[in-house]
């Protein structure tokens, strides 16, 4: 299955890699295939230093957590999405948070993927609108239990 990762799913993984969240990522590359639209890497460098303050790691050692939370997950470039998917991606998310344009429209254009998020604001706005295609945690951990089970 394809996941769509949101960025805050990766900041908290950096600020955590030892929780659930980074325990998902770095251990679940035989259940899922990890995809984000490169906005996810422009907003890591945004706040790069936000993210040292918040953890009290030194900035290379916080490249170093980075570039392990990322090592499972392909980039796609945003030139590659067809721009009806944004324009839809627009409509869904114009008046929730259009920072999510991005990660919308790549779920959109990528058949049968699912976004991982933590934003709750955002699955709740999509959820309301029919766009039932985003996955907490929780369920993310339960989703690759199930099928390490089979």
């Amino acid at each position: 299955m394809t996941i769509i990762v949101d960025t805050n799913i990766i900041f908290s993984a950096i600020l955590n890699v030892d929780g659930n969240i980074g325990d998902i990522l770095l251990n679940s590359a035989n259940v899922f295939q990890f995809i984000a639209p490169q906005y996810l890497d422009l907003e890591l460098k945004k706040h790069n230093s936000k993210l040292s303050t918040i953890s009290g790691i030194d900035i290379e050692h916080l490249s170093t957590i980075r570039d392990i939370v990322l090592r499972d997950i392909d980039f796609v470039s945003e030139e590659n999405i067809p721009h009806p998917c944004w324009i839809e991606a627009e409509s869904l998310v114009g008046d929730i948070d259009i920072n999510d344009i991005a990660f919308v429209a790549l779920a959109l254009f990528v058949q049968d993927s699912k976004i991982w998020t933590g934003d709750k604001k955002l699955k709740k706005g999509l959820d309301q609108k029919g766009f039932k295609m985003c996955f907490s945690t929780l369920e993310m951990l339960q989703l690759r239990d199930k099928t390490l089970k089979k």
